[in-house]
């Protein structure tokens, strides 16, 4: 069975509420509960998923500076080379020397700046994931509340209606077995 994102997940959810029995005279809906029950199932088995991916982008952050490391590192060999080159070819050794130094420290500052680019690259990566998973989480919780909390004032609602048509009922019973006892005293209506 192919993984179901979380957001077809919630608007399968979102169907059934909108496809579901409007209850009379009430703002309520009935919907199936297996149903439900069965999406919050499935909500629950891709979360982890959705967790994983998010620690799988949080974990690229690591490759990206090290990455990025790696090439500032490149940058500043390729610098001292060609600074030994520039002394080692004995011409003008001051200019050669300043020349050098001039690549080492652009090289430097290439580096560094490549280092928080990626730095803050990644932070951004994290953080979104970060915020991601936390709406993930918040969202699904809040459904699954409102869920219940709509579950259970259905079936208050239903428990209070039983409740007065017993009641009703057990008035109405009083009430006919009264009218019976009088008939019975007196069968033609005459007070005897």
């Amino acid at each position: 069975m192919p993984k179901i994102s979380i957001e077809e997940l919630l608007d399968e959810l979102e169907e059934m509420i909108e496809g579901g029995t409007n209850l009379a005279f009430t703002s309520k809906t009935l919907i199936n509960s297996g149903d439900v029950m069965e999406v919050i199932k499935e909500m629950r088995l891709n979360i982890p998923e959705e967790i994983r991916q998010a620690r799988v982008i949080a974990s690229e952050r690591v490759e990206i500076i090290e990455s990025a490391e790696k090439q500032a590192d490149g940058i500043i060999e390729k610098a001292k080379r060609q600074a030994q080159a520039l002394v080692a070819e004995n011409t003008i050794t001051k200019q050669a020397q300043d020349q050098a130094h001039r690549l080492v420290a652009q090289a430097n500052e290439q580096a560094a700046t490549i280092i928080s680019e990626a730095n803050e690259e990644a932070e951004s990566v994290r953080k979104q994931a970060q915020r991601w998973s936390d709406t993930l989480r918040e969202t699904s919780s809040d459904f699954v509340e409102n869920m219940l909390l709509s579950a259970q004032d259905a079936l208050e609602t239903s428990l209070n209606n039983v409740r007065r048509v017993r009641s009703n009922l057990g008035a109405s019973q009083a009430k006919t077995g009264e009218g019976k006892k009088a008939q019975r005293r007196d069968p033609e209506g005459k007070e005897g």
